[in-house]
C-alpha cells in the first residue's frame, strides 16, 4: 500500500481516472503526459495545472479540492500483484473503503 505521496505516475493517472465524475477526463491524460507523481501531485498549484494545460478555471479548481480531499480522506494506492501494472485505489478509513468498492462494482 502506498500513501498518495509517494504515487506513481500510473497511481496518480489510475486516481484521475476514478475521479471522472469529479474531474474531467483529459487531466488524467495531462498528468501522465507531464510526469506527474505523488510528490508533485500533492505540490501542484492553480498555476502549475495551468502551466500544464489545465485551462479552466473551474477544472483546476475541482482538481485541487479532489487532491485536498485524497490527502485528507488518506486515499492509499493498492497494487494486488507487485508485478502488476494495475493500482487499485482504497481510503483506509472502513467507511470510505465501502463507498470506493461500491462504485468500483457498480463501474465494472
Amino acid at each position: 500500500m502506498t500513501e498518495i505521496g509517494n504515487w506513481t505516475v500510473n497511481d496518480v493517472v489510475a486516481w484521475c481516472a476514478g475521479m471522472h465524475e469529479k474531474i474531467p477526463d483529459y487531466i488524467g491524460f495531462l498528468m501522465d503526459k507531464n510526469n506527474i507523481d505523488g510528490e508533485l501531485l500533492v505540490a501542484l498549484e492553480d498555476n502549475d495545472l495551468k502551466e500544464i494545460g489545465v485551462t479552466s478555471g473551474l477544472d483546476r479548481k475541482r482538481f485541487l479540492i479532489a487532491v485536498k480531499k485524497a490527502i485528507k480522506n488518506k486515499i492509499i494506492a493498492v497494487r494486488p500483484d507487485p508485478l502488476s501494472q494495475e493500482t487499485t485505489l482504497t481510503p483506509t478509513d472502513n467507511e470510505n473503503y465501502m463507498n470506493v468498492k461500491q462504485r468500483q462494482q457498480q463501474q465494472q
